[in-house]
C-alpha cells in the first residue's frame, strides 16, 4: 500500500475510533474530528521518508490509544458516574493514569500529576 493511502486509511480509523470512544458526546467527537484535520493538515508536506513514517507511526499509536485506553464515564441516575469497559480496553498498553474531565473545558493543558 502506498503511503497515501495508509495515511487515509489511518485518518478514516482515527475518525472512526474517535465517534466510538466519545459517543454520545458531541462535543468531544466534534473536536477530535477538528484536532485530526489540523494535524493531517500540518503534516500534509512531509517528504521525508523517515519522517513521514515516524507519522505513520504516531498516527498508529493514537488509533491504539483511543481504541484501547480511551473510557467514557455515563452519568447514572443515582448522580454518579460508571464505565463500562469493553474487552477492547483490556488489551494493549494500558495507562492507569485516571483524569476526571466533566466536560471538554476542564482538560487540562498539561497533564496532571499523580498523588
Amino acid at each position: 500500500m502506498s503511503h497515501r493511502a495508509t495515511v487515509l486509511s489511518g485518518y478514516r480509523s482515527l475518525l472512526r475510533a474517535s465517534r466510538i470512544a466519545f459517543e454520545g458526546d458531541h462535543e468531544a467527537v466534534k473536536g477530535a474530528a477538528l484536532q485530526l484535520r489540523s494535524t493531517f493538515e500540518e503534516n500534509r508536506g512531509i517528504r521525508d521518508q523517515e519522517a513521514l513514517e515516524e507519522a505513520i507511526e504516531a498516527m498508529n499509536d493514537a488509533h491504539d490509544f483511543l481504541v484501547h485506553n480511551v473510557v467514557q464515564a455515563k452519568l447514572t441516575e443515582e448522580g454518579n458516574y460508571a464505565v463500562e469497559i469493553d474487552g477492547e480496553k483490556t488489551k494493549g498498553k494500558v495507562h492507569t493514569d485516571v483524569h476526571v474531565v466533566k466536560s471538554s473545558d476542564d482538560v487540562p493543558d498539561k497533564p496532571v500529576p499523580r498523588k
